[in-house]
């Protein structure tokens, strides 16, 4: 017994040490005792022995040997189980191959890659287009089995109203030919009664001519009624045959999306009397895919900023005269009363000269003869005439002696004194950009359409109050605030012609053809999720550089980190700032304070606007949304020590997008220039990377991450190296409040 075991252990050894090399059409053979061998020379088993498969051993072989016959029998079996959904598997993907031929045949031309869209042959996505395209034809059919059904219905019914109201319009007829005929039984009367009249007046001895009659009611009432005509031609529209139109309709179509950005309120405004446009509230995937399910020719305007800019094209220096003191100078309209007054009087005596010499004339005459006395009267006369004389001159004299009592002899002279001031020639314009996607057929472009406004302002500065002209000058120049103000308004109404006028001379050469859907949707800005695209064994292998190390690689040319910064441009001057999100900025508050205008520029030099969501002076930050999106920075979670290599960025002195390098210095308290108590309660980065004006707002960086929010310099007159950024902890409590 103990021999037999030990044969069957080194038989075992043997097979096992073998069992590896073995070929796969190789065979064993199987005892009744559950002794295992190897078939080599021999083709067959011997008797009593069961010939068996390599898989079959492999399965039997750590079992003991008693149980071995039995374990074959039910590894068999489940092999036999295994076959059989193996082959039902094979028959279900044949009838699924030929379910795809069968499927292509038909639905070949919607899901092959075309210029709109599709998928790439013999794709997974491709097949799930062909079942979905059988699919949606089942429901399409049976939505038209639906629709005839309710046309049935709704003819049934119509026939039934259009009954009805052939029996009310027969009724209607009846009751207005009875009117008819009580109109002329009515008219016939009335004309008896005109007969009458007529006979009457023939009779009458006047001569007067009768008074025409009117006939206006004879004419209102013999005319007969037409409403029952109209509605011969309503029953006649409805009696048409409805038709089930599953053609896209072709008429053009307007759709502006009301998106919401910001300087919304200020965009343009058109007059849609004649409903031109239609107005759409939200635009996804699901919503345009509708649009361009239904119709094959229309486009979708959609707002992308609101731009204002005023620029400077001409500085002018003008010469002006402003008081600079005041001297006594003889008046001289004293002068000229003293005159009057000398002149009055020497009238006045020459006048009594000559009434005391008339006087004297009509004394001396002695005798009383006709020439005498004719020559008396004429001195009398002359006599009267010189004493009215002296009498005006003598009241003359008073009121010249009244006026110079109160005239001054000498007044004051304004002493002047030659000064120039400026007038800014400044442009301003403002530009609402939108974005037109036009679908016609199976082809789709992109444009960009501006509505341009200008206006030309001049701006004078330095005009004396002193000045001699002060009110005309003030009066003749614009203010600043009328700048401002201008700006601040929307965009003028256009009318929907105008629209379009500008629309078609859009240059070709600024036209984009979006070549495929993907293309399609990104111009509409769809968020759409890539499919991952998992790596074969191969591939990961002999992985020597992805796709993002090749990005990188490119951006090392140029550092990336500028792609988060951005100029903060307002009408007192101009900051830094960097993207926290997609469409927000922080920067210093000190950078917009007061401003009533802010606009940003990225990397790139696009240039778009903004508004202030929220401030905190404490610490000298605020928060802008904008409509030129960007990358986010990353804000730091590690420790901040002394020694650190930090990077600020910014735009010192109104050089862009520069950068300078140093360490952190300290991390310390201290108070902002808003807090007037003094106190340190604000947690800064100190720094001796340069910071200079225009850094403010601009990022901090460690590496790739952010650390703080660069916001001032002390004198470099006093100091040298001592710079601060607002600690990054107080950055995230000031966007998480």
């Amino acid at each position: 017994m103990k021999r037999l075991v030990f044969i069957n252990v080194l038989v075992f050894i043997f097979c096992a040490f073998y069992a590896s090399n073995l070929k796969a059409e190789e065979n064993f053979c199987i005892r009744e005792s559950g002794f295992l061998k190897p078939l080599l020379n021999s083709k067959e088993c011997q008797n009593k022995e069961i010939q068996i498969n390599k898989s079959e051993f492999r399965a039997i072989k750590d079992v003991e040997p008693k149980l071995r016959s039995k374990a074959l029998l039910e590894f068999r079996k489940k092999e036999i189980a295994r076959k059989e959904i193996e082959t039902k598997k094979k028959e279900e993907a044949s009838l699924k191959k030929l379910n795809l031929v069968r499927l292509e045949e038909k639905y070949k031309d919607k899901c092959e890659k075309n210029l709109l869209g599709g998928y790439e042959k013999g794709t997974i996505e491709y097949n799930q287009c062909l079942i979905f395209a059988e699919e949606s034809e089942k429901l399409e059919i049976e939505k038209r089995k639906e629709q005839i059904a309710l046309i049935e219905k709704r003819r049934i019914e119509r026939e039934q109203k259009l009954k009805k109201r052939e029996e009310e319009r027969k009724k209607e007829i009846a009751n207005s030919k009875s009117q008819i005929k009580d109109i002329f039984k009515k008219r016939e009367e009335f004309n008896k009664k005109v007969s009458q009249i007529k006979e009457e007046n023939l009779k009458s001895a006047s001569n007067t001519t009768p008074a025409p009659i009117k006939n206006e009611t004879i004419k209102k009432q013999s005319t007969p009624k037409k409403w029952f005509a109209k509605k011969e031609e309503k029953t006649n529209k409805l009696n048409k045959d409805i038709k089930i139109d599953v053609v896209k309709d072709s008429t053009f179509k307007v759709f502006y999306f009301k998106k919401n950005i910001v300087n919304n309120d200020k965009l343009l405004s058109v007059t849609n009397s004649n409903s031109e446009i239609t107005f759409v509230d939200k635009l996804n995937k699901n919503e345009f895919d509708k649009l361009n399910d239904q119709y094959s020719n229309f486009i979708i305007a959609i707002p992308i900023d609101f731009i204002v800019f005023s620029n400077t094209e001409r500085l002018d220096k003008m010469s002006s005269q402003l008081v600079a003191g005041v001297q006594q100078v003889p008046n001289p309209e004293f002068s000229r009363l003293q005159m009057e007054l000398q002149n009055a009087q020497r009238e006045y005596l020459m006048a009594k000269q000559q009434e005391a010499y008339f006087f004297r004339q009509g004394q001396n005459s002695g005798s009383y003869s006709w020439a005498d006395l004719i020559t008396q009267g004429v001195n009398v006369a002359a006599q009267i005439a010189a004493g009215k004389k002296a009498q005006g001159f003598k009241q003359l004299h008073n009121n010249l002696t009244a006026s110079l009592s109160t005239t001054p002899m000498y007044i004051d002279k304004e002493i002047y004194q030659p000064y120039s001031y400026s007038v800014k020639n400044i442009q301003s314009e403002k530009k609402g950009i939108f974005k037109i996607i036009e679908i016609n057929g199976n082809t789709a472009t992109e444009k960009n359409l501006e509505i341009i406004e200008k206006k030309y302002f001049k701006v004078a500065s330095n005009i004396q109050v002193s000045d001699k002209n002060y009110e005309n000058l003030k009066n003749k120049f614009n203010t600043l605030d009328d700048v401002n103000n201008w700006e601040n308004k929307p965009l003028k109404k256009v009318s929907y012609d105008t629209l379009v006028k500008k629309y078609n001379q859009i240059d070709e050469t600024k036209v984009k053809k979006l070549n495929s859907k993907k293309e399609l949707y990104a111009s509409l800005d769809f968020e759409i999720p890539k499919a991952k695209k998992e790596k074969s064994f191969f591939s990961k292998l002999f992985d020597f550089g992805s796709d993002n190390d090749q990005e990188k690689n490119n951006e090392q040319k140029g550092d990336s980190r500028f792609k988060s910064v951005v100029i903060v441009k307002t009408n007192k001057g101009l900051g830094s700032g960097f993207y926290v999100e997609k469409n927000k900025i922080v920067t210093n508050y000190h950078v917009i304070e007061n401003s009533t205008k802010v606009t940003v520029e990225n990397h790139d030099g696009k240039i778009g606007s903004a508004k202030i969501l929220k401030t905190d002076k404490m610490r000298d930050l605020a928060l802008l949304e904008v409509n030129l999106k960007g990358k986010p920075v990353k804000l730091s979670e590690e420790a901040l020590y002394s020694g650190m290599q930090v990077a600020a960025l910014g735009h010192p002195s109104g050089l862009s997008f520069s950068m300078t390098q140093g360490i952190i210095s300290s991390i310390r308290k201290h108070s902002t220039t808003y807090d007037v108590t003094g106190n340190s309660n604000i947690l800064f980065v100190q720094t001796d990377a340069a910071i200079n004006k225009g850094n403010s707002g601009g990022p901090l960086f460690h590496k790739n991450s952010v650390i703080g929010v660069n916001t001032q310099g002390l004198s470099k007159s006093k100091t040298e190296g001592l710079n601060f950024a607002v600690h990054v902890a107080e950055l995230k409590k000031f966007l998480d409040n």
